[in-house]
C-alpha cells in the first residue's frame, strides 16, 4: 500500500457533510501494544470523553501490526465513502474475519481493474 499517497490523498480529499471541518481529523497511524488497553477507574473517571476514546480509537494489538494501518474522525459524517485513485491501492489483506462474500467481491472488483492490486491472506494469525 502507497501510504504516502493515501496521506496526502485524505488530506486533500474534501468531506461535504462535516460541519466541523471539511477535511480529515486526526489522521494519524496506530499505535500497536502487546495487550488491550486498561484504563484505570481513577483515569478513566477524570479524563475527558473525547480523550478516552482518541487513545482507545489509535491502538491495536500488535497481531495486527502487519497491516500497518491509519485512522482518523470525520466529525457528524455517517456512511460517508471517499473515492481513491487505482494507482494508490496496491494491495488488499484479508483478514481472520473476511468473509467469503467480501472475499469474492474484493476479487471480482480487482479483476474490474485496469490496475490489479495484490491479495495477500499471508499473514493471517491463527
Amino acid at each position: 500500500m502507497n501510504g504516502p499517497a493515501i496521506v496526502g490523498h485524505l488530506w486533500e480529499t474534501e468531506i461535504s457533510s462535516s460541519r466541523q471541518s471539511p477535511h480529515l481529523n486526526w489522521l494519524r497511524d496506530v499505535e500497536y501494544v502487546p495487550n488491550p488497553l486498561e484504563i484505570p477507574w481513577a483515569e478513566y473517571r477524570e479524563a475527558k470523553p473525547q480523550d478516552v476514546g482518541v487513545t482507545l480509537l489509535y491502538t491495536k494489538l500488535d497481531d495486527f501490526s502487519f497491516e500497518q494501518e491509519w485512522r482518523f474522525t470525520i466529525f457528524d459524517c455517517i456512511k460517508q465513502s471517499i473515492g481513491f485513485p487505482e494507482e494508490i491501492v496496491e494491495e488488499v489483506f484479508f483478514g481472520p474475519n473476511t468473509t467469503d462474500g467480501q472475499k469474492k467481491r474484493l476479487v471480482e472488483w480487482n479483476n474490474s481493474r485496469s490496475l490489479q492490486y495484490a491479495i495477500n491472506e499471508a499473514h493471517i494469525q491463527s
